[in-house]
């Protein structure tokens, strides 16, 4: 299963929505398809970026913790 990150990861990481589209736009990725369908976590952390790894660990907490609830998204 490939974990992406959705814009509700954002604040969870202590980051926003506004500074996300000047990263995304910095590091050559849409934006507008991570707000429709989000970005997988190996594409944000081949970026190397630390905010990206903070995005990347929420967005792995959130699918862990769905899971331990038997949810699905």
């Amino acid at each position: 299963m490939t974990v992406r990150m959705l814009p509700q990861d954002l604040p969870a990481a202590g980051l926003c929505v506004t500074g996300a589209r000047r990263w995304y736009h910095q590091h050559g990725l849409d934006f507008e398809t991570f707000l429709r369908e989000g970005t997988p976590v190996e594409e944000l952390r081949a970026t190397g970026c630390p905010l990206a790894e903070r995005a990347c660990l929420e967005a792995e907490a959130r699918v862990n913790a769905e899971d331990a609830d038997g949810r699905e998204e």
